[in-house]
Order: structure tokens, then sequence, then C-alpha cells
């Protein structure tokens, strides 16, 4: 077993692990390119050959373009396996490239916003969209201005919002036209009217912390935490920066000093992090008998296995159930989560079904040649060599199954943390605590004229990225 942490990638992204600059003998055949492409594409060639999950699905040397960019030559290398299909027939890849971030002293938990996230729903017959917020984080222009999840964001400065537009994500201080959407009667359509205007100020630097919400609920007899986490990473700056993993230590310390005996966690919108920070959650969530049991098992494109343990001396609940919500933004670390501990006590999923990404990557730098490249590198499984979840974790397994981007015309989209919030509010339904109407939450369907089309979560998919 291995007791050292592991920095590797594990999201819908990629996260870190180590750096490696790939190195290996050329073809025979193959005469060594002397371009600035050519020697980045080499380079890329050289490391995929080597660390590649799927390295023998390479295409031979013979019939590559050296000469294309390298993010072109990178693309013809990934094989049909890496990633999803998407429903537009399109294929996400999981391996990514990118040029070499210039600063290294960047927070990589930050971004220039406005500070909250949004869904997207298409009107039917109508070329333009309405948003309805997802959440706002705290400190930032969008939660000085007000808004608050559940909002619906019909018009910008007067505007209707078109797909392409990225005015809801950064730019100028915007004006937007809140509204109010009601269904007909019959339920298969809508009604809307403005319902006011805020003015968010211009976007800036806004640090995106992987700790939401975090409550403890005394209901019913019973003590019960709750955490809305929404990414693995270790500090702001890089994971040398341990700044987030003390303050979730923190966070876990003092619910565990409240003697809390029910533990909620709120991956809704986490997709995935860093290897290590995901090893220190599991750690303690575990029940603490299990501690020196194995947690998850990668194992490389060699078919090499390597452990990863849990970490004995944290701050542990002592917990025998674990409930965990869920989203169709779910990925990577959260399910490895979900997965790992499956082996040790009883999990319940609450809410829809999440990507499958049973995977990890690790990073490849050349600093001389100014790219990063983050391969796909190894199958994640737990102690029990299980690793079935490359749709998402199947329905069975949820206690209750609902996606609130197909109901949040429903009421119940409350705050996260609220206790008559949708999906908290089935959960604690479950764990016996509270009474829920649960039909009338399952059967307010979307109606067929407005529909889910796009999130800004979506462009997530490359967050917090990690490097030395």
């Amino acid at each position: 077993m291995m007791n050292k942490r592991c920095y590797l990638s594990l999201f819908l992204g990629c996260l870190i692990g180590f750096i490696a600059i790939g190195c290996q003998k050329e073809e025979d055949n193959f005469e060594t390119p002397t371009s600035d492409n050519g020697k980045v594409n080499q380079w890329i060639d050289n490391a995929m050959r080597e660390d590649y999950l799927w390295n023998d699905d390479l295409p031979g040397k013979s019939s590559l373009d050296f000469e294309a960019s390298p993010e072109t030559f990178f693309t013809s290398l990934l094989s049909s396996k890496d990633g999803k299909k998407l429903s537009d027939g399109s294929h996400h890849y999981f391996s990514t490239i990118e040029k070499t971030p210039t600063s290294k002293a960047r927070a990589v938990s930050e971004e220039n916003s406005y500070g909250f996230e949004y869904i997207l729903y298409s009107i039917k017959d109508q070329n333009y969209y309405y948003a309805r917020v997802l959440y706002v984080l705290p400190g930032s222009p969008a939660a000085e201005s007000g808004l608050k999840r559940g909002d619906w964001i019909i018009e910008i400065n007067g505007q209707k919002i078109h797909a392409s537009s990225t005015s809801l994500q950064y730019g100028g201080s915007i004006r937007c036209t809140l509204g109010t959407l009601r269904l007909t009667e019959e339920g298969k359509s809508y009604a809307i009217a403005k319902s006011g205007e805020i003015t968010i100020g211009a976007s800036r630097s806004i640090a995106n912390h992987p700790i939401l919400k975090d409550s403890v609920y005394h209901i019913g007899g019973k003590t019960i935490g709750y955490l809305c986490y929404n990414h693995f990473t270790s500090g702001p700056t890089g994971f040398d920066d341990h700044t987030y993993e003390n303050e979730l230590k923190d966070v876990i310390g003092k619910m565990k000093s409240q003697h809390v005996t029910e533990f909620i966690i709120d991956l809704r919108y986490n997709g995935g992090g860093n290897l290590a920070t995901l090893q220190l959650l599991g750690s303690m969530l575990v029940p603490p008998q299990n501690l020196n049991d194995i947690f998850l098992i990668k194992e490389n494109n060699k078919g090499e296995k390597t452990d990863v343990d849990f970490i004995r001396e944290v701050p542990n609940l002592n917990l025998t159930n674990l409930y965990a919500i869920t989203g169709r933004y779910t990925a990577s670390a959260s399910e490895a989560l979900i997965n790992g501990l499956f082996p040790y006590m009883d999990v319940t999923l609450i809410g829809s079904t999440t990507i499958g990404k049973n995977v990890g990557s690790t990073l490849h730098r050349n600093e001389k040649l100014g790219w990063d490249i983050w391969p796909i590198t190894m199958k994640l499984y737990n102690s029990q060599m299980e690793s079935d979840y490359e749709d998402g974790f199947k329905i069975e397994k949820y206690r209750y199954f609902a996606d609130e981007m197909s109901l949040s015309i429903n009421d119940n989209f409350k705050e996260l943390g609220d206790t008559k919030e949708m999906l908290l509010s089935h959960t604690l339904n479950i764990i016996g605590v509270q009474s829920t109407s649960q039909s009338k939450v399952r059967n307010a369907g979307t109606p067929e004229d407005i529909q889910p089309f796009y999130s800004s979560q979506e462009r997530k998919t490359e967050f917090g990225k990690l490097y030395k």
C-alpha cells in the first residue's frame, strides 16, 4: 500500500499529480520534426505513447501530421474511449491540452466573473433563452446586487439572451431584467411576467471557494451535518497550498464536536479535482474501523495497480451512513468518493445520474516548449475492484431520483442549505426527520416549450488545474 498522498487529477476537467516530460526512442523510419510545431508534437506523441491509458489505440506515426497545431495534433491522437459522446453528436474528451500558464502564482480557484452560475432554458420556436440562477458566490458582484439562487433572468441590458453570449459570465456592469415563471394549469406550458431589475457591477476576479455551504441541523432528535462541496482543491494557489484542505478539516472537526450522527454531502455541482483532497475527505467520512483498508485502486495502461489508502490522522465523523446529493455535473473525484466508500458504509444517493468518469489524468509539462497536456492515464476502482459507473451511477442505486435542471420551475428551488430546498428536503425525508410530498415534485415536469439547454457549469470542465 502507498501511504503518501498522490496528486493526480480526477475530475471532469483534470487535476494534477506530477509533472512528466516524455522521452522515448523514435521509430527507425521516422524523421524527427524540426519546426516549432513539430517539436511540440513530437514531445506530445512520446508522452502519449508512454502514459496514455489507451495507448494501444494511438495511430502510427507515419499517418500523423506533425506540422499541425498542437491542439489539432493532440486531438488526432485521442481514443473514442476517451470522454463522452454528447447528445448533439459531438465528442467531449477528458484528455486536454493547454499553453503552460505564465504565472505559477495565480489562484487556481479564481476567475473573472460576476460570481454566479446559471442554466439557460430554450424557448420553443424562439432563438433566445431564459437563465435561472443556480447559486451565487459570496462577496461577488452578483451577491452585492442581491441576485439569489432561483432568480430568472430574462433580459440583459434590455436585450434577449442568446446562446453565444458571454454577457452573463463577464464584462462591464449589466442591467438584468428578472422574471417570474409559472406553470399553466395543465402543466404543459408556462406564463412569464417581468418582476423587476437589478444592476450587477463589472466582473472581477472571484474566489470559487470549494465549501459553498455548511450547516448543522437539529431536527427530530437527530444532529445532521450538511456540506455543499463544489470541487476538490487543496488551496487557492495550487496543490502545495493546503488552505482549503485545512478549512475542510475545520468544518468536519466542528461537526464532530457537535456529535453529528447523520451527514449529507452535496456534490451536485462538483466536477472533481485533486486525488489528495479526495483522499482527505474520504478519510473523514469512512467508518473509523476501516481506516486501515484500501480506499481506491489506480490502474495504468500496463495493468499495474497502485493502492490509495485512507489517512488516519484526520477528524473522523464516525458515520455508518452517508447521504450524497448528486446532479448532472457530478463527476470524477465526486464519483470516486461515492464508489470508494460503497464497500464500507451505506451510501444513499439523492438527485440525478452523474457524469460517469471513472478515469484520472496526470499533468505532463514541457516548460521549454510552453505546453501542458493532461492525458487520461489511469482507471479508478474501489477496494473490491468495482468501477461500473462509466454511464454514471445506475438509477437503481438511488433512493430518490430528481433532476433539478428539469424540475427547476418547481417552487422548491430554494437556497442551498435551506431545509425546504428540493433535494435537501427529500434527503431529510429519507433520514426520517422531515415529511416531504414526493409525488408533487416527481410529477412536476418541465413544460414542453421551455427545456434545459446549457449550464454555465459546462465551462468548468477544465477548472482548477494545479501545478508545481
